[in-house]
Parts: structure tokens; C-alpha cells; sequence
């Protein structure tokens, strides 16, 4: 019996799986999620609240995450005062 390979589709899929439960690669930063809400959604670095969703998916451009389906979270960018350091 011949093991079974990988469907076409997941390995064209865009995007890499996250290093750990929390962090994506340096070269994939922006993470992205599925809310039971609002489906699949991507958290660009800058954005508020970048360090509290589990990422699924992580993608190394805003265009490769709506390739996969996501939108832009809707959370808002960082300001100035907020960034952190």
C-alpha cells in the first residue's frame, strides 16, 4: 500500500504554519485567524492587540493572507503612543 501524499490543494494553500502556538516566522509575520464570528481574519504587526490571537496561518504579505480568504482584523492600527517598545 503506497503511503498517502499531501492533497494538491494544502500544499498550494498561501501561507506557512506558525513556529509555536503564539509566533510566526520573522519571514511570515502577519497572523492569521478564523473567528467564529467574522471568519478568517490577519493581524498585521503594527495592528492593537498583534500578541493575543493563536495564529493558524501566517503570511508573508497582506496580499497572500486574502488569498486565503482573510480580511483585515478590524481592530485598528497602533498609534504613535501606543507602540511598544
Amino acid at each position: 500500500m503506497l503511503p498517502l501524499a499531501p492533497s494538491v490543494q494544502a500544499a498550494e494553500r498561501p501561507g506557512v504554519l506558525p513556529e509555536t502556538p503564539w509566533a510566526c516566522p520573522a519571514t511570515h509575520p502577519i497572523k492569521g485567524y478564523v473567528t467564529e464570528e467574522s471568519g478568517p481574519v490577519y493581524y498585521m504587526p503594527e495592528t492593537r492587540f498583534y500578541e493575543e490571537p493563536s495564529p493558524e496561518r501566517c503570511y508573508a504579505s497582506e496580499a497572500e493572507a486574502r488569498r486565503d480568504g482573510g480580511r483585515p482584523a478590524d481592530i485598528g492600527r497602533r498609534g504613535p503612543a501606543e507602540k511598544q517598545y
